[in-house]
């Protein structure tokens, strides 16, 4: 019968599933880099052959990892890979947005679906590789992609569509080639010059003589050239809207669009664009209305929710509230990523092999499968390793650690055997072993939020602020005793510290001294002046250094690493 053989399977994913668990430590970190370096086409970019997918999972462990450990190797493989996908072929170039992958190695001929957890993943891929880098390239195509979704895939009531399809008129990528005699018809004589001195017209393709637009070498084109180029991309554009589009499949997915919400805020962060930062708190509060009665849905199409969540939602929705709860410092977001933890451990958690199961609704099988490695969305086991990290820096409650702790514990092995394949797991690890290479930074479990801002001109402004029932010394605390707060700089190869600025201290008499002493309260703003030395820019890295107190009793003193 058909139970019968669902139980046979059920017992041989039960032995699978039971292997021997072993412990992970620091050294996994070097090991998965060096597989994924092992992995990368030096001369195309990307990693594996063809079929080329984008490996999102796998450029933000090389981001996170060059920030805080730079190398030529590491660094070249990130800008490689962007440069080449950013030229135009998978990357739309006339109206922005990823296509799925690349059919061929040198990423030029795409399968034309557009997906929105592409957008979503690539368009923080950039965000940060611009963080890491500045270059002024990765900002725009961050933004393009952004303003792409924005503009085509939203619905009416504030979520985002699932994807476009790759056909129209019968036919894959019909909408998005031209042929040389078309461009010739949209662009004047000379506009075509400029527009064939920057894009390559002469590559082969599969498109009965049409092409794919690609700019020649992305990285002859100065920023100044960019204002001209948007100018004829935007001809095409205006001729391309009136052909026949791809079909939009109009589910609106609560998965990937919870994926959108950290990348439309940290977007808005990074490139102080109000339109992100306000586009993303809509999403999510456009989000919390797939919960209905108690009970988090799937899917909703016409604003009619259908099937029940399953445990990749949960992931991805606790991840997403996280983000705005580090952009707003609202407690009602990190409130409600707890609420969804805590479901999910009623839901999802194996209470005796510890990982999640993907679903808890299965008639047959009493194994539910568990989801680890990263495919072309990331691990939701892993995205939650992360989320249970994340709790444990911001909250004061002990459990997310440990439980954190039993989820890696369960893919261990695997782990150890194939890091390759299980970035976002190790993304997290970095972050539990280490710190989040982050704009906002916690410390003493979420008593004090650090907040780093980039200004103009190489200065920094690190935002402290401290719950109100604890404090931290000030700069200088008067009593020898009592760690001062200060910023130094680790990085004298790259970077001076030419000055910095901090508020002056407020007195105060506390219980465990009787004497007065200089503190910090509710806020504090320190003012930071650096200098680069090098000619290609490398992240800063400064420690702060502080003790927090209450009034009974003062901490040890801890440290946070700046990777603004």
């Amino acid at each position: 019968s058909v139970i019968n053989q669902a139980n046979k399977i059920d017992n041989i994913l039960n032995k699978a599933e039971a292997k021997t668990q072993s412990n992970i430590d620091k050294s996994i970190i070097p090991k998965a880099i060096q597989a994924l370096l092992s992995n990368f086409d030096e001369m195309e970019g990307g990693f594996g052959e063809a079929p080329k997918f984008p490996h999102e999972s796998m450029l933000l462990l090389l981001i996170d990892e060059q920030k805080r450990n730079p190398n030529d190797e590491q660094l070249n493989a990130i800008t490689t890979t962007l440069d080449i996908m950013a030229s135009g072929g998978l990357y739309d170039t006339v109206g922005g947005g990823f296509h799925r992958y690349s059919t061929d190695n040198t990423w030029l001929i795409p399968h034309f679906e557009k997906m929105l957890y592409n957008q979503a993943q690539l368009s923080l891929v950039y965000t940060r590789a611009y963080q890491l880098t500045h270059k002024p390239l990765y900002r725009r195509i961050a933004q393009q992609t952004l303003d792409y979704v924005l503009k085509e895939m939203q619905d009416k009531n504030g979520g985002f569509f699932s994807a476009t399809d790759a056909d129209s008129e019968g036919e894959e990528g019909t909408y998005f080639v031209w042929s040389i005699d078309e461009i010739k018809t949209v662009l004047n004589k000379d506009e075509f010059k400029h527009f064939n001195q920057w894009f390559d017209l002469s590559s082969h393709t599969d498109f009965e003589g049409n092409h794919v637009i690609r700019f020649k070498d992305i990285n002859d084109v100065n920023v100044d050239d960019y204002k001209q180029i948007d100018g004829l991309l935007a001809k095409l554009y205006n001729v391309r809207i009136k052909r026949e589009p791809p079909l939009t499949d109009n589910k609106v997915l609560l998965s990937w669009n919870a994926l959108m919400v950290p990348s439309l805020i940290e977007a808005g962060k990074v490139f102080n664009e109000e339109k992100y930062t306000t586009a993303g708190l809509a999403l999510a509060s456009r989000l919390e209305s797939f919960n209905k009665n108690n009970q988090l849905y799937r899917v909703s199409i016409n604003n009619k929710l259908e099937t029940n969540a399953l445990f990749e939602d949960y992931a991805y929705l606790a991840n997403a509230y996280l983000s705005v709860f580090d952009q707003t410092n609202e407690k009602k977001w990190l409130n409600r990523a707890v609420q969804l933890v805590n479901t999910m451990n009623e839901k999802f958690w194996d209470k005796e092999r510890f990982g999640y199961n993907m679903t808890n609704d299965n008639k047959y099988l009493n194994t539910r499968y568990k989801e680890s490695y990263d495919g072309a969305i990331p691990s939701a086991n892993g995205i939650a390793y992360q989320v249970l990290v994340k709790l444990n820096n911001r909250t004061t409650e002990p459990s997310f650690i440990q439980q954190a702790e039993q989820l890696l514990s369960a893919f261990s092995a695997d782990i150890n055997q194939d890091p390759y394949s299980y970035s976002s797991f190790i993304l997290g690890f970095n972050h539990a072993i280490f710190t989040e290479a982050a704009n906002v930074q916690y410390a003493y479990q979420g008593r004090i939020r650090v907040h780093t801002q980039t200004l103009d001109n190489d200065e920094l402004l690190v935002n402290l602020s401290l719950n109100p029932l604890w404090h931290i010394n000030s700069n200088q605390p008067i009593q020898d005793s009592l760690i001062a707060t200060k910023i130094t700089n680790l990085d004298t190869q790259n970077w001076t510290l030419e000055d910095s600025t901090y508020p002056q201290g407020e007195l105060a008499k506390l219980g465990f001294s009787k004497d007065q002493i200089s503190i910090y309260k509710d806020q504090a703003k320190i003012g930071l002046k650096l200098k680069q030395h090098s000619k290609t820019y490398i992240t800063p890295t400064l420690l702060l250094t502080l003790q927090a107190c209450s009034d009974k009793v003062c901490l040890p003193p801890t440290t946070i690493t700046l990777k603004p």
